[in-house]
């Protein structure tokens, strides 16, 4: 085609070659847009550490304002039982230093009188509890100590707590009953081993908090995201 016919697109008489203009190249036509399809998070039930057992919450929970103040809770109680443990440790201080200092001892003899019994039968059954609840502490601790979810935590934390608390009963009956009952022993030598039986138990209970503070930063750890880290201070 001439220059004149491609100048203005259309055959003008007079054309060279005769064929008029060249027809516009068609663009092709348009198909649909690609779709974007986002990766699929695995669900929850397909996660092992999600099906430890049937018993374990479920993730909802976990973020409900009920399970925060749970974890609230706990940290409130443990600031409890820590304020209460130190009065009674200070008071078996002074019960040890009078035991290593102490003359002659003269024990008061048996029987005992049935005040003197119920209370021994008493620190006696919260010893019991104790080891119960020490028990459970440490067998969920072994069966979650790895991969740990935010429900375990959780429940380590409050397992630790109750048996903290009962270490912290138990250690107290016992140092109530030397405190009021000084000359109900046979021997020195009784008297010193009571003393250790407190010492154990009050250092328990100082531990099991310590677990129940470090599940509560673990939760806040792997909660922090989804809730108000205030409730975790």
């Amino acid at each position: 085609m001439c220059k004149t016919c491609t100048q203005y697109r259309k055959f003008l008489s007079g054309c060279l070659d005769g064929r008029g203009p060249a027809p516009e190249p068609q663009s092709p036509p348009l198909g649909p847009r690609p779709v974007y399809v986002a990766p699929q998070r695995p669900s929850v039930a397909s996660d092992p550490r999600r099906s430890r057992t049937p018993l374990r919450a479920s993730i909802s929970s976990v973020d409900s304002t009920a399970t925060v103040n749970s974890a609230h809770s706990l940290a409130s109680l443990a600031r409890r039982i820590s304020r209460e443990l130190y009065p009674n440790e200070t008071k078996l201080a002074s019960l040890d230093t009078w035991a290593k200092n102490m003359g002659i001892y003269i024990p008061r003899g048996r029987p005992w009188a049935p005040e003197v019994v119920a209370q021994y039968d008493e620190y006696k059954r919260l010893g019991k509890i104790c080891q119960r609840d020490g028990d459970a502490f440490y067998s969920q601790w072994q069966e979650t100590k790895k991969n740990t979810t935010v429900e375990e935590h959780l429940e380590r934390a409050q397992l630790a707590l109750r048996a903290a608390e009962s270490a912290y009963k138990t250690g107290k009956a016992r140092l109530d009953f030397l405190h009021t009952y000084q000359n109900a022993y046979s021997s020195k030598e009784s008297i010193r081993t009571h003393i250790g039986e407190i010492e154990t138990e009050l250092k328990k209970a100082r531990e099991r908090l310590e677990d129940v503070r470090l599940n509560h930063r673990n939760l806040f750890i792997a909660h922090g995201r989804k809730a108000n880290p205030d409730v975790f201070r």
